[in-house]
């Protein structure tokens, strides 16, 4: 059962809550809650992965999805303001969910940064740098160190696309809050 949320306070000018704000209110629980079923997918069909402390997978796997949310507000056209405004809301969520949220994003982010300008450059589309870079930083994380052979190197693009799919759009589709729909789920 996915879990119901309480839209933020803002609203636009026909008294609904701002789909944005209750989008960034929702992120980093949203996150939680579908990574736990990622880890779980992803343990059956790599058995590395049993050898990982599930929290700790859990966390990265989280911060990663926050990650590839949030480089998605730059197609938003979003002035810095606003951009802000929703950045303070996610960053509050992160912080309050683990007191090191903050701090993994950040290095996911900068990884992120760095990463996929690297293998752009290299002649790779984003399409396949954006999991990449995702799944790279998560394994990294995991089992400091990186990926050896063919089946660590195919965890990290499970890891990447699972991220990837569940949150590269996470703008596009507004949430069904409690007060509409009963269902709090996108």
């Amino acid at each position: 059962m996915t879990p119901k949320i309480n839209p933020v306070s803002s609203s636009n000018q026909s008294n609904q809550p701002d789909p944005l704000l209750v989008s960034a209110d929702f992120l980093v629980q949203f996150a939680q809650y579908t990574t736990g079923e990622m880890a779980t997918q992803l343990s059956e069909r790599f058995p590395i992965l049993r050898q990982v402390d599930a929290e700790s997978l859990n966390f990265f796997l989280t911060v990663a999805s926050i990650v590839v949310a949030v480089s998605r507000l730059n197609i938003l056209g979003l002035d810095y303001v606003r951009k802000k405004q929703l950045m303070v809301v996610i960053f509050e969520r992160l912080d309050k969910w683990k007191p090191d949220g903050l701090r993994g994003f950040n290095d996911c982010d900068q990884f992120f940064d760095k990463e996929f300008v690297r293998i752009t450059k290299d002649g790779h589309k984003p399409s396949f740098a954006i999991p990449v870079t995702i799944g790279k930083w998560i394994f990294l994380n995991i089992l400091n160190r990186p990926p050896q052979g063919e089946e660590e190197c195919a965890l990290v693009g499970a890891l990447g696309k699972f991220v990837t799919h569940a949150f590269f759009d996470w703008w596009d589709k507004p949430l069904k809050t409690s007060n509409s729909s009963g269902e709090g789920k996108k």
